[in-house]
Protein backbone atom coordinates (compact mmCIF):
# COMPACT_ATOMS: atom_id res chain seq x y z
CA UNK A 1 0.00 0.00 0.00
CA UNK A 2 2.98 2.46 1.29
CA UNK A 3 4.30 1.84 -2.49
CA UNK A 4 1.36 1.91 -4.45
CA UNK A 5 0.95 5.86 -2.27
CA UNK A 6 4.53 6.42 -3.62
CA UNK A 7 3.96 6.17 -6.95
CA UNK A 8 0.99 7.94 -7.15
CA UNK A 9 2.90 10.93 -5.07
CA UNK A 10 5.56 10.89 -7.78
CA UNK A 11 2.73 11.26 -10.72
CA UNK A 12 1.15 14.24 -9.15
CA UNK A 13 5.06 15.67 -8.61
CA UNK A 14 5.58 14.92 -12.40
CA UNK A 15 2.51 16.70 -13.40
CA UNK A 16 2.87 19.78 -11.44
CA UNK A 17 6.17 20.45 -12.82
CA UNK A 18 4.91 19.67 -16.42
CA UNK A 19 2.20 21.88 -16.11
CA UNK A 20 4.54 24.71 -14.05
CA UNK A 21 6.66 24.68 -17.26
CA UNK A 22 3.92 25.46 -20.00
CA UNK A 23 2.95 28.50 -17.53
CA UNK A 24 6.20 29.23 -17.45
CA UNK A 25 7.08 29.31 -20.98
CA UNK A 26 3.43 31.10 -22.07
CA UNK A 27 3.96 33.96 -19.25
CA UNK A 28 7.24 34.66 -21.04
CA UNK A 29 6.19 34.39 -25.12
CA UNK A 30 2.62 36.11 -24.44
CA UNK A 31 1.40 33.15 -27.03
CA UNK A 32 -0.58 29.62 -26.05
CA UNK A 33 1.23 27.08 -29.25
CA UNK A 34 -0.74 27.05 -31.98
CA UNK A 35 -1.12 23.59 -34.06
CA UNK A 36 -0.49 23.59 -37.63
CA UNK A 37 -3.74 24.26 -40.04
CA UNK A 38 -3.92 22.21 -42.76
CA UNK A 39 -3.54 24.19 -46.47
CA UNK A 40 -7.84 24.10 -48.06
CA UNK A 41 -7.18 22.80 -51.48
CA UNK A 42 -7.88 25.67 -54.11
CA UNK A 43 -7.32 26.78 -57.71
CA UNK A 44 -7.07 30.80 -58.44
CA UNK A 45 -6.84 31.54 -62.61
CA UNK A 46 -6.10 34.93 -62.96
CA UNK A 47 -8.70 37.10 -65.16
CA UNK A 48 -6.24 37.74 -67.48
CA UNK A 49 -6.07 34.25 -68.43
CA UNK A 50 -8.54 33.17 -71.20
CA UNK A 51 -10.38 30.45 -69.41
CA UNK A 52 -12.08 29.49 -72.86
CA UNK A 53 -9.06 29.67 -75.45
CA UNK A 54 -10.14 29.34 -79.21
CA UNK A 55 -7.42 28.10 -81.91
CA UNK A 56 -7.27 27.59 -85.77
CA UNK A 57 -7.81 24.67 -87.43
CA UNK A 58 -4.18 24.06 -87.68
CA UNK A 59 -3.63 23.73 -84.35
CA UNK A 60 -1.00 25.59 -81.97
CA UNK A 61 0.23 25.88 -78.21
CA UNK A 62 -1.07 28.35 -75.71
CA UNK A 63 -0.44 28.95 -72.12
CA UNK A 64 -2.69 28.85 -69.03
CA UNK A 65 -1.08 30.50 -65.70
CA UNK A 66 -2.89 29.07 -61.67
CA UNK A 67 -1.87 29.25 -58.60
CA UNK A 68 -2.64 25.83 -56.26
CA UNK A 69 -2.55 25.66 -52.71
CA UNK A 70 -1.74 21.85 -52.77
CA UNK A 71 -0.74 19.27 -55.17
CA UNK A 72 -2.77 19.69 -58.26
CA UNK A 73 -3.54 17.23 -61.80
CA UNK A 74 -4.48 17.39 -64.95
CA UNK A 75 -7.13 15.52 -66.83
CA UNK A 76 -8.14 15.93 -70.60
CA UNK A 77 -11.18 15.10 -71.71
CA UNK A 78 -12.46 15.13 -75.52
CA UNK A 79 -15.57 13.71 -77.59
CA UNK A 80 -13.68 11.65 -79.28
CA UNK A 81 -12.54 8.36 -77.44
CA UNK A 82 -8.73 9.18 -78.90
CA UNK A 83 -8.66 12.82 -77.76
CA UNK A 84 -4.71 12.89 -79.38
CA UNK A 85 -5.54 16.08 -80.65
CA UNK A 86 -5.26 18.21 -77.09
CA UNK A 87 -2.24 17.51 -75.05
CA UNK A 88 -1.38 19.11 -71.63
CA UNK A 89 2.14 19.63 -70.03
CA UNK A 90 3.12 19.37 -66.73
CA UNK A 91 -0.04 16.34 -66.10
CA UNK A 92 0.81 17.02 -62.17
CA UNK A 93 2.27 20.19 -60.10
CA UNK A 94 2.59 21.15 -56.45
CA UNK A 95 1.21 24.01 -54.78
CA UNK A 96 2.54 27.39 -55.63
CA UNK A 97 2.70 29.71 -59.16
CA UNK A 98 2.00 26.99 -61.68
CA UNK A 99 1.41 26.94 -65.78
CA UNK A 100 0.17 24.88 -68.14
CA UNK A 101 1.08 24.27 -72.01
CA UNK A 102 -2.10 23.50 -73.65
CA UNK A 103 -1.10 22.11 -77.43
CA UNK A 104 -3.60 21.35 -80.43
CA UNK A 105 -2.63 19.49 -83.74
CA UNK A 106 -4.50 20.52 -86.69
CA UNK A 107 -7.48 19.85 -87.39
CA UNK A 108 -8.45 18.10 -90.76
CA UNK A 109 -12.33 17.51 -90.04
CA UNK A 110 -14.76 19.51 -91.43
CA UNK A 111 -16.40 20.23 -88.26
CA UNK A 112 -15.36 22.82 -84.94
CA UNK A 113 -14.10 20.36 -82.10
CA UNK A 114 -14.14 21.03 -78.53
CA UNK A 115 -12.22 19.91 -75.19
CA UNK A 116 -11.78 20.03 -71.47
CA UNK A 117 -8.76 20.80 -69.53
CA UNK A 118 -9.56 19.88 -65.71
CA UNK A 119 -7.91 20.96 -63.20
CA UNK A 120 -7.90 19.26 -59.79
CA UNK A 121 -6.68 19.92 -56.42
CA UNK A 122 -8.00 18.07 -53.64
CA UNK A 123 -11.94 17.80 -54.13
CA UNK A 124 -11.32 21.15 -55.96
CA UNK A 125 -11.69 21.46 -59.73
CA UNK A 126 -11.54 24.24 -62.56
CA UNK A 127 -12.13 23.65 -66.31
CA UNK A 128 -10.87 25.19 -68.94
CA UNK A 129 -12.76 24.34 -72.14
CA UNK A 130 -10.99 24.28 -75.34
CA UNK A 131 -12.36 24.80 -78.89
CA UNK A 132 -10.91 24.63 -82.10
CA UNK A 133 -12.04 25.66 -85.32
CA UNK A 134 -12.93 23.84 -88.67
CA UNK A 135 -10.66 23.04 -91.73
CA UNK A 136 -11.99 25.03 -94.30
CA UNK A 137 -10.37 23.08 -97.19
CA UNK A 138 -12.73 20.55 -96.15
CA UNK A 139 -15.27 22.91 -96.48
CA UNK A 140 -15.37 23.87 -100.07
CA UNK A 141 -18.17 22.68 -102.23
CA UNK A 142 -18.07 21.68 -105.68
CA UNK A 143 -18.90 23.10 -108.92
CA UNK A 144 -22.67 21.77 -109.17
CA UNK A 145 -23.65 21.18 -105.54
CA UNK A 146 -26.91 22.29 -104.31
CA UNK A 147 -27.42 23.71 -101.15
CA UNK A 148 -31.21 24.43 -99.61
CA UNK A 149 -31.61 27.46 -97.88
CA UNK A 150 -35.54 26.95 -96.68
CA UNK A 151 -38.54 25.07 -97.30
CA UNK A 152 -42.12 27.24 -98.26
CA UNK A 153 -44.24 25.98 -95.33
CA UNK A 154 -46.99 27.52 -97.51
CA UNK A 155 -48.65 27.00 -100.62
CA UNK A 156 -47.20 25.01 -103.53
CA UNK A 157 -43.69 26.33 -102.67
CA UNK A 158 -41.96 28.76 -105.27
CA UNK A 159 -38.57 28.04 -106.47
CA UNK A 160 -35.78 30.87 -106.06
CA UNK A 161 -32.00 29.64 -107.24
CA UNK A 162 -29.82 31.81 -106.81
CA UNK A 163 -26.24 31.23 -108.14
CA UNK A 164 -22.81 33.48 -108.82
CA UNK A 165 -20.48 34.29 -111.33
CA UNK A 166 -16.67 35.14 -110.38
CA UNK A 167 -15.82 33.24 -107.67
CA UNK A 168 -13.34 30.96 -107.21
CA UNK A 169 -12.38 27.43 -105.50
CA UNK A 170 -11.29 29.33 -102.16
CA UNK A 171 -14.47 31.95 -102.51
CA UNK A 172 -16.48 28.12 -101.49
CA UNK A 173 -15.74 27.32 -98.16
CA UNK A 174 -18.20 27.40 -94.52
CA UNK A 175 -18.81 31.41 -93.98
CA UNK A 176 -16.12 31.77 -97.22
CA UNK A 177 -17.13 34.81 -99.67
CA UNK A 178 -19.38 32.90 -101.75
CA UNK A 179 -21.81 31.73 -98.85
CA UNK A 180 -21.94 34.93 -97.80
CA UNK A 181 -22.79 36.20 -100.95
CA UNK A 182 -25.63 34.09 -101.35
CA UNK A 183 -26.87 34.86 -98.22
CA UNK A 184 -26.93 38.66 -98.41
CA UNK A 185 -28.80 37.72 -101.80
CA UNK A 186 -31.21 35.99 -99.84
CA UNK A 187 -31.84 38.38 -96.92
CA UNK A 188 -32.26 41.53 -99.43
CA UNK A 189 -34.85 39.84 -101.80
CA UNK A 190 -37.21 38.96 -98.53
CA UNK A 191 -36.11 42.25 -96.98
CA UNK A 192 -38.65 44.43 -98.78
CA UNK A 193 -42.92 43.87 -98.72
CA UNK A 194 -44.53 42.16 -100.05
CA UNK A 195 -41.54 39.70 -100.29
CA UNK A 196 -41.10 40.10 -96.89
CA UNK A 197 -44.70 38.95 -95.69
CA UNK A 198 -45.02 36.56 -98.34
CA UNK A 199 -41.03 34.69 -97.38
CA UNK A 200 -43.24 31.16 -96.30
CA UNK A 201 -44.26 30.62 -99.60
CA UNK A 202 -40.62 30.22 -101.13
CA UNK A 203 -37.59 27.30 -101.73
CA UNK A 204 -34.57 28.57 -101.56
CA UNK A 205 -31.55 27.08 -103.23
CA UNK A 206 -28.07 28.11 -104.24
CA UNK A 207 -25.81 26.07 -106.69
CA UNK A 208 -22.11 26.55 -106.45
CA UNK A 209 -20.58 27.88 -109.69
CA UNK A 210 -17.06 27.69 -109.73
CA UNK A 211 -15.09 30.67 -111.83
CA UNK A 212 -11.49 29.85 -113.19
CA UNK A 213 -10.78 33.84 -112.74
CA UNK A 214 -12.71 36.19 -110.54
CA UNK A 215 -12.41 38.87 -113.20
CA UNK A 216 -15.99 40.00 -114.37
CA UNK A 217 -14.99 39.72 -118.27
CA UNK A 218 -12.19 36.88 -117.78
CA UNK A 219 -13.45 34.14 -118.94
CA UNK A 220 -16.04 33.03 -115.77
CA UNK A 221 -18.05 30.29 -115.43
CA UNK A 222 -21.30 32.19 -116.33
CA UNK A 223 -19.47 34.37 -118.66
CA UNK A 224 -20.82 37.66 -117.42
CA UNK A 225 -19.67 40.88 -118.60
CA UNK A 226 -20.65 44.84 -118.46
CA UNK A 227 -21.45 45.60 -121.75
CA UNK A 228 -21.08 49.79 -121.62
CA UNK A 229 -23.17 51.84 -119.33
CA UNK A 230 -25.19 49.44 -116.31
CA UNK A 231 -25.95 46.69 -119.17
CA UNK A 232 -24.78 43.32 -118.06
CA UNK A 233 -24.63 39.86 -120.04
CA UNK A 234 -24.03 36.61 -119.53
CA UNK A 235 -24.23 32.68 -120.94
CA UNK A 236 -27.93 32.23 -120.27
CA UNK A 237 -27.97 29.18 -121.18
CA UNK A 238 -25.23 27.93 -118.88
CA UNK A 239 -27.45 29.67 -115.99
CA UNK A 240 -30.15 27.59 -116.95
CA UNK A 241 -28.26 24.25 -116.64
CA UNK A 242 -26.83 25.16 -113.42
CA UNK A 243 -30.50 26.05 -112.21
CA UNK A 244 -31.63 22.85 -113.61
CA UNK A 245 -29.19 20.95 -110.74
CA UNK A 246 -31.60 21.62 -108.18
CA UNK A 247 -33.46 18.45 -107.87
CA UNK A 248 -36.90 19.48 -107.90
CA UNK A 249 -37.14 21.81 -110.52
CA UNK A 250 -36.08 18.48 -113.28
CA UNK A 251 -35.29 19.76 -116.25
CA UNK A 252 -37.65 23.04 -116.21
CA UNK A 253 -36.71 26.72 -114.82
CA UNK A 254 -40.24 27.38 -115.47
CA UNK A 255 -41.59 29.89 -113.21
CA UNK A 256 -38.25 30.05 -111.46
CA UNK A 257 -36.46 33.53 -111.20
CA UNK A 258 -32.85 33.10 -110.94
CA UNK A 259 -30.22 35.39 -108.88
CA UNK A 260 -26.83 35.60 -110.19
CA UNK A 261 -24.85 37.68 -107.89
CA UNK A 262 -21.51 39.18 -109.65
CA UNK A 263 -18.21 39.09 -108.19
CA UNK A 264 -17.88 43.04 -108.72
CA UNK A 265 -18.38 46.11 -106.39
CA UNK A 266 -19.51 48.04 -110.04
CA UNK A 267 -23.13 49.67 -110.33
CA UNK A 268 -25.42 47.59 -113.02
CA UNK A 269 -27.77 45.46 -113.02
CA UNK A 270 -29.85 43.52 -115.65
CA UNK A 271 -32.57 40.75 -115.87
CA UNK A 272 -33.88 38.70 -118.55
CA UNK A 273 -37.19 38.23 -118.57
CA UNK A 274 -39.05 35.33 -120.46
CA UNK A 275 -42.75 34.37 -121.06
CA UNK A 276 -42.38 31.17 -119.53
CA UNK A 277 -42.30 33.01 -116.53
CA UNK A 278 -38.52 32.16 -115.68
CA UNK A 279 -35.60 35.33 -115.39
CA UNK A 280 -32.08 35.56 -114.78
CA UNK A 281 -31.48 38.66 -112.84
CA UNK A 282 -27.83 39.70 -113.01
CA UNK A 283 -26.66 41.83 -109.50
CA UNK A 284 -23.17 42.77 -109.00
CA UNK A 285 -22.53 43.60 -105.23
CA UNK A 286 -22.19 47.28 -106.02
CA UNK A 287 -20.01 49.82 -104.48
CA UNK A 288 -19.10 46.56 -101.70
CA UNK A 289 -22.15 47.73 -99.87
CA UNK A 290 -25.22 45.90 -98.53
CA UNK A 291 -27.71 48.79 -98.72
CA UNK A 292 -26.71 49.22 -102.42
CA UNK A 293 -26.79 45.10 -103.28
CA UNK A 294 -30.14 45.54 -101.99
CA UNK A 295 -30.97 48.04 -103.77
CA UNK A 296 -30.42 46.41 -106.91
CA UNK A 297 -31.93 42.89 -105.87
CA UNK A 298 -35.24 44.72 -105.12
CA UNK A 299 -35.17 46.12 -108.39
CA UNK A 300 -33.89 43.76 -110.27
CA UNK A 301 -34.63 40.17 -109.25
CA UNK A 302 -38.00 41.40 -107.20
CA UNK A 303 -39.62 44.13 -109.63
CA UNK A 304 -38.30 42.62 -113.03
CA UNK A 305 -37.33 39.09 -112.15
CA UNK A 306 -40.57 38.21 -109.94
CA UNK A 307 -43.09 41.21 -110.96
CA UNK A 308 -42.32 41.58 -114.50
CA UNK A 309 -42.76 45.55 -113.35
CA UNK A 310 -41.35 48.07 -115.86
CA UNK A 311 -39.17 50.63 -115.77
CA UNK A 312 -40.45 53.90 -114.30
CA UNK A 313 -37.49 55.88 -115.09
CA UNK A 314 -38.37 59.30 -117.20
CA UNK A 315 -34.41 60.14 -118.32
CA UNK A 316 -33.31 57.54 -120.21
CA UNK A 317 -34.70 58.34 -123.86
CA UNK A 318 -35.50 62.23 -124.98
CA UNK A 319 -38.89 63.15 -125.94
CA UNK A 320 -41.98 61.01 -126.28
CA UNK A 321 -42.07 57.40 -126.40
CA UNK A 322 -42.49 55.94 -130.08
CA UNK A 323 -45.52 54.04 -131.44
CA UNK A 324 -43.70 51.19 -131.99
CA UNK A 325 -42.44 50.53 -128.24
CA UNK A 326 -46.12 51.00 -126.98
CA UNK A 327 -46.94 48.45 -129.32
CA UNK A 328 -44.79 46.10 -128.16
CA UNK A 329 -45.64 46.77 -124.41
CA UNK A 330 -49.10 47.24 -125.10
CA UNK A 331 -49.05 43.48 -126.78
CA UNK A 332 -46.67 41.79 -123.52
CA UNK A 333 -49.26 43.55 -121.24
CA UNK A 334 -52.15 41.64 -122.60
CA UNK A 335 -50.42 38.57 -123.18
CA UNK A 336 -48.74 37.57 -120.27
CA UNK A 337 -50.19 40.57 -118.08
CA UNK A 338 -46.82 42.44 -117.11
CA UNK A 339 -45.84 45.95 -116.77
CA UNK A 340 -48.99 46.34 -113.92
CA UNK A 341 -47.02 49.77 -113.32
CA UNK A 342 -46.89 51.88 -116.34
CA UNK A 343 -49.64 52.60 -118.58
CA UNK A 344 -50.87 55.32 -121.40
CA UNK A 345 -53.32 57.61 -120.14
CA UNK A 346 -53.28 60.31 -118.37
CA UNK A 347 -57.20 59.79 -116.66
CA UNK A 348 -57.42 58.53 -113.94
CA UNK A 349 -60.76 57.13 -114.25
CA UNK A 350 -59.08 54.71 -116.98
CA UNK A 351 -55.66 54.28 -115.87
CA UNK A 352 -54.87 50.45 -114.78
CA UNK A 353 -54.27 51.64 -111.23
CA UNK A 354 -57.33 53.93 -110.80
CA UNK A 355 -58.95 52.24 -107.94
CA UNK A 356 -55.74 52.91 -105.65
CA UNK A 357 -56.38 56.40 -106.38
CA UNK A 358 -59.86 56.72 -105.44
CA UNK A 359 -59.21 54.54 -102.17
CA UNK A 360 -58.71 56.90 -99.61
CA UNK A 361 -56.56 54.35 -97.74
CA UNK A 362 -53.67 55.25 -99.77
CA UNK A 363 -53.99 59.03 -99.56
CA UNK A 364 -50.49 58.86 -98.29
CA UNK A 365 -49.12 56.80 -101.10
CA UNK A 366 -49.31 60.05 -103.50
CA UNK A 367 -50.54 57.88 -105.97
CA UNK A 368 -51.54 59.53 -109.46
CA UNK A 369 -50.84 59.51 -113.10
CA UNK A 370 -46.86 60.46 -113.29
CA UNK A 371 -45.74 61.79 -116.89
CA UNK A 372 -42.46 59.75 -117.65
CA UNK A 373 -41.84 55.85 -117.44
CA UNK A 374 -40.06 53.11 -119.32
CA UNK A 375 -37.18 55.43 -119.96
CA UNK A 376 -39.36 57.99 -121.92
CA UNK A 377 -40.40 61.78 -120.42
CA UNK A 378 -43.77 62.04 -121.92
CA UNK A 379 -46.28 59.70 -123.57
CA UNK A 380 -46.52 57.02 -120.84
CA UNK A 381 -47.22 57.09 -117.07
CA UNK A 382 -46.11 55.86 -113.81
CA UNK A 383 -47.98 55.39 -110.59
CA UNK A 384 -45.79 57.15 -107.86
CA UNK A 385 -42.82 60.01 -107.98
CA UNK A 386 -40.99 57.71 -105.83
CA UNK A 387 -40.24 54.06 -106.03
CA UNK A 388 -38.28 51.08 -106.41
CA UNK A 389 -39.07 50.79 -109.80
CA UNK A 390 -38.21 54.48 -110.47
CA UNK A 391 -35.15 55.55 -108.24
CA UNK A 392 -34.86 51.73 -106.54
CA UNK A 393 -35.67 53.03 -103.24
CA UNK A 394 -39.07 54.14 -101.63
CA UNK A 395 -40.72 50.85 -101.68
CA UNK A 396 -42.58 49.13 -104.49
CA UNK A 397 -45.64 51.19 -104.70
CA UNK A 398 -49.41 49.62 -104.39
CA UNK A 399 -49.44 48.76 -108.33
CA UNK A 400 -46.50 47.16 -108.06
CA UNK A 401 -47.09 45.62 -104.61
CA UNK A 402 -50.45 44.00 -106.41
CA UNK A 403 -47.95 42.45 -109.24
CA UNK A 404 -46.09 40.74 -106.89
CA UNK A 405 -48.66 39.45 -104.76
CA UNK A 406 -50.57 38.45 -107.44
CA UNK A 407 -48.51 36.21 -108.91
CA UNK A 408 -47.48 34.87 -105.92
CA UNK A 409 -51.15 33.83 -104.85
CA UNK A 410 -50.78 31.96 -108.62
CA UNK A 411 -47.31 30.29 -108.46
CA UNK A 412 -48.55 29.34 -104.86
CA UNK A 413 -51.89 28.02 -106.27
CA UNK A 414 -53.99 29.91 -103.96
CA UNK A 415 -56.67 32.25 -105.44
CA UNK A 416 -56.27 35.99 -106.00
CA UNK A 417 -59.05 38.80 -104.82
CA UNK A 418 -58.16 42.51 -104.54
CA UNK A 419 -60.21 42.03 -101.13
CA UNK A 420 -57.03 39.39 -99.82
CA UNK A 421 -54.48 41.90 -101.27
CA UNK A 422 -56.21 44.83 -99.83
CA UNK A 423 -56.33 43.15 -96.52
CA UNK A 424 -52.56 41.85 -96.62
CA UNK A 425 -51.55 45.37 -97.49
CA UNK A 426 -52.51 47.18 -94.56
CA UNK A 427 -49.15 46.65 -93.09
CA UNK A 428 -48.01 48.85 -95.70
CA UNK A 429 -50.70 52.08 -95.88
CA UNK A 430 -49.32 52.57 -92.16
CA UNK A 431 -45.85 52.78 -93.27
CA UNK A 432 -46.42 54.80 -96.88
CA UNK A 433 -45.38 58.36 -95.81
CA UNK A 434 -42.17 56.91 -94.32
CA UNK A 435 -41.89 55.29 -97.46
CA UNK A 436 -42.22 58.11 -99.54
CA UNK A 437 -39.28 59.87 -97.65
CA UNK A 438 -37.54 57.13 -97.18
CA UNK A 439 -33.99 57.45 -99.05
CA UNK A 440 -32.40 60.80 -100.37
CA UNK A 441 -32.19 60.62 -104.10
CA UNK A 442 -29.87 62.75 -106.39
CA UNK A 443 -31.96 62.92 -108.87
CA UNK A 444 -29.77 65.05 -111.34
CA UNK A 445 -27.01 62.64 -110.66
CA UNK A 446 -29.00 59.46 -110.66
CA UNK A 447 -28.00 56.90 -112.86
CA UNK A 448 -30.89 54.24 -114.11
CA UNK A 449 -29.92 50.48 -114.48
CA UNK A 450 -30.05 49.03 -117.48
CA UNK A 451 -33.50 48.21 -119.23
CA UNK A 452 -34.61 44.47 -118.94
CA UNK A 453 -34.34 42.08 -122.10
CA UNK A 454 -37.02 39.98 -123.38
CA UNK A 455 -35.84 36.66 -124.13
CA UNK A 456 -37.30 33.52 -126.72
Amino acid sequence: MVGKMKKISFLFVFLYFITLSFVVACSETGELPVAPVPEIPSITIPSTEDTRPVFASDGGEDTLAFIATTAWSVAIKTADLAGDWLTVSPLTGNKGDNELIITLAPNPSAEDREGEVIIQCGEVADTVIVRQNFNYLATLSKDGDVRTWQEHTKGWGINLVMMGDGFVEMDMGRGGKYEVMMQKAMDSYFSVEPMHSLREYFDVYSVTVVSASDSIGGGTALGTTFTGGTSIKGDNEKCKQYATKVPLLGNSVRNTPMIVVMNSPRYAGTTYMHSLGYSIAFCPYVDNDDERFAQIIHHEAVGHGFGYLGDEYDDVYDGEILPNVVAEIKEVADRYGWYSNIDFTSDITKVKWNYFIFDKRYVNERLGVWEGAYGYRSGVWRPTNISIMLYNVGGFNAPCREAIYRRVMKLAGESYSRDKFLEYDAVNRKSALKRMNAGSVDRNHFIPLASPVIID
